[in-house]
């Protein structure tokens, strides 16, 4: 027998053996997905989804709260077809995972925002394309989302975010968020967010945005804005000097910086990694208390 999809991914764990329309819904999962290298084969319906590999479920209920669906470290080709409607059946989902995948530019689907219950959605490299869909905003328990390097078309705008409030990690690196003009006030309603990824998004408008309307608190981490044409002119710059940022990881590199290196990145007194390479720096570096400056 071929193995299956069930057979790629991490380990269920479970005594209560799984809820019979769970089992359905993940087989409809199952079908719609295609592996170009070796085709899956259907999985066997007297067998315990919960022992299934990719899924976890609950050891107190028994409903399914985990789908790992990124294969790429089983298979040498990526997962192709679409995501089922039957995901809505599992309820009780917390995490999702459909990273590196090809979901050939298809919009991310709308009902993914009706699971309700997700806490971590990586859709990291999924090959999704078309818009990204304000339903994702209904995720109010999310703590973990990654929209990273897909072909998403230009967002008009991403006033969903601040609905995602019990978010920590955000990750749309590659994203072109030319359009948007306020992405400062949106992060700063992220009174959770600690890690923020905003790698090459084509930010090269963001020298004319207005800082004194910016809330002057973040409860950032690690900020990465490195491959996004920034000057040393940017409003960033004054945004992080003058907020009362807590960020420790700092990527400003492969931007467009000139001059002397900032005295102000003193001012951040919690930065210990400071990226500031492919630049056009000038100068020797500021006594900081920063551990490393690359």
């Amino acid at each position: 027998m071929k193995p299956t999809i069930a057979n790629y991914l991490g380990l269920g764990d479970t005594h209560l053996g799984c809820k019979e329309h769970e089992r359905q819904a993940l087989l409809k999962i199952n079908q719609d997905l295609i592996d170009d290298y070796d085709p899956l084969s259907s999985l066997s319906f007297d067998q315990d989804c919960c022992t299934w590999s990719g899924v976890k479920c609950s050891n107190q209920t028994g409903h399914v709260i985990m789908l790992n669906l990124n294969v790429s470290y089983f298979l040498s080709t990526p997962l192709r077809g679409k995501p089922n409607p039957s995901l809505i059946e599992l309820k009780y989902l917390t995490y999702l995972d459909m990273r590196n995948n090809d979901f050939n530019h298809s919009q991310i689907p709308e009902f993914i925002g009706s699971l309700s219950n997700l806490i971590h959605l990586d859709l990291y490299h999924a090959n999704f394309g078309r818009n990204i869909p304000f339903q994702l905003g209904n995720l109010s328990n999310l703590q973990y989302l990654d929209l990273s390097f897909n072909h998403f078309n230009k967002p008009k705008n991403i006033e969903w975010l601040p609905q995602l409030s019990s978010l920590k990690y955000l990750d749309m690196s590659n994203i072109n968020l030319s359009n948007i003009n306020n992405w400062l006030h949106v992060v700063n309603k992220l009174l959770y967010l600690t890690s923020l990824f905003l790698y090459h998004c084509n930010y090269n408008l963001l020298n004319i945005f207005s800082v004194p309307h910016v809330n002057s608190s973040t409860s950032l981490d690690v900020l990465d804005l490195s491959y996004n044409s920034l000057t040393s002119s940017s409003s960033v710059l004054e945004w992080l000097f003058n907020s009362n940022t807590s960020v420790v990881e700092l990527y400003l590199n492969s931007n467009q910086f000139q001059g002397s290196i900032p005295d102000d990145f003193t001012r951040i007194n919690s930065l210990a990694h400071l990226y500031l390479y492919s630049n056009e720096f000038e100068g020797e570096i500021p006594k900081t208390s920063v551990v490393c400056v690359f």
